[in-house]
């Protein structure tokens, strides 16, 4: 490949990130090392360091990007006009789904985002904390609405996050596909989703006694 232009330093940036990207998903992201992506590249490892202080931040650009290409894909997996009863476990769904595809499916990928969960990245606290807001949005829209009993909904999305642990962090799925496997039985994480979600939401029903949360 040839060397990028130092005079677009985004441009480069993002090449070196895809560089090691793609040495992640070949080699394996622990066996990846700088010296090995500015040779990809055609340059340096005196020269990466131009662009990124350490692989550490390489290893952010990189997990920040794929966040990105994940949090895009949630306004599409739901329906405004629909009830929160209904956008919840679509939107969950479908996050579950795009971590078993494109997170589980490679060992590479798969290990950073283990290391980023596990050493407290900030780029996944971010990630986190974006996702409590958007979920806080569906919860407030079915409040205005009448679905769902006035809450705080920060607090109920922070809740309904932690208690989808099992389906979204990508070690807890991963344990489950192997047990499943090792005891030779069927897993059904979807339907169990689906069904936790409404149980949870059962509680916030304008039918029952409110909750205190």
């Amino acid at each position: 490949m040839p060397r990028p232009k130092s005079t677009d330093t985004e441009a480069t940036r993002q090449a070196i990130a895809t560089a090691a990207e793609n040495m992640f998903r070949s080699v394996g992201y622990s066996k990846t090392t700088l010296a090995d992506v500015a040779a990809r590249l055609g340059m340096s490892p005196a020269n990466i360091y131009r662009f990124f202080r350490s692989k550490q931040e390489i290893n952010g650009c990189i997990c920040d990007r794929l966040i990105m290409e994940y949090e895009n894909t949630w306004p599409d997996s739901i329906d405004p006009g629909a009830p929160a009863a209904e956008n919840l476990p679509r939107l969950l769904l479908a996050c579950h789904r795009h971590i078993r595809s494109k997170i589980l499916s490679n060992t590479g990928v798969y290990d950073m985002f283990v290391a980023a969960a596990e050493q407290n990245w900030p780029v996944m606290l971010e990630h986190m904390s974006r996702m409590v807001v958007f979920l806080a949005g569906i919860v407030q829209a079915g409040v205005d609405r009448g679905q769902v009993l006035p809450c705080d909904t920060n607090r109920v999305a922070t809740l309904l996050l932690q208690a989808m642990s099992p389906f979204l962090d990508p070690r807890r799925i991963a344990r489950t596909i192997k047990d499943s496997v090792s005891l030779g039985v069927e897993e059904h994480m979807e339907s169990d989703l689906e069904a936790i979600v409404s149980l949870l939401l059962r509680g916030l029903s304008p039918l029952l006694p409110p909750l205190a949360i």
